[in-house]
């Protein structure tokens, strides 16, 4: 089954891929595979964002959260993440700049999550 996460987590990574964090985006879905975790538990009331109210989104996140009824709570998951994007009260606003100087002889690729890692499969010298 499809969780409404999917929804929110794929309107998320486009507007994330849009701030050019494109790498990164891709990695949301192994991070929030619930979306209990992401839309709940992180803006529902006593939440680290607990910022924002709105009657109706947490009407349905408290009874999707008990509920063992899967098509319920992908049809609540899925109502809360167009309430959620109605109201937007998330508004990215850094985007970070990554800048790597090399030789024309070296090979790398950036790991996605910005760790700087230097191993076989991201980083090679090359023979001039």
């Amino acid at each position: 089954m499809i969780f409404a996460a999917e929804v929110f987590i794929g309107a998320m990574q486009k507007e994330i891929e849009s701030l050019g964090f494109s790498d990164s985006a891709r990695e949301l879905r192994l991070f929030f595979a619930d979306p209990d975790g992401m839309m709940w538990r992180l803006l529902g009331p006593g939440g680290p964002y607990d910022y924002w109210r709105d009657a109706k989104f947490d009407e349905l996140g408290n009874a999707a959260r008990f509920s063992v009824d899967e098509k319920f709570r992908a049809d609540a998951y899925r109502e809360m993440t167009k309430i959620f994007l109605e109201n937007l009260p998330w508004l990215p606003i850094v985007q970070p700049y990554e800048d790597y100087g090399m030789q024309k002889y070296v090979d790398f690729t950036p790991n996605p999550n910005q760790q700087f890692e230097v191993r076989r499969f991201n980083f090679k010298l090359r023979r001039a």
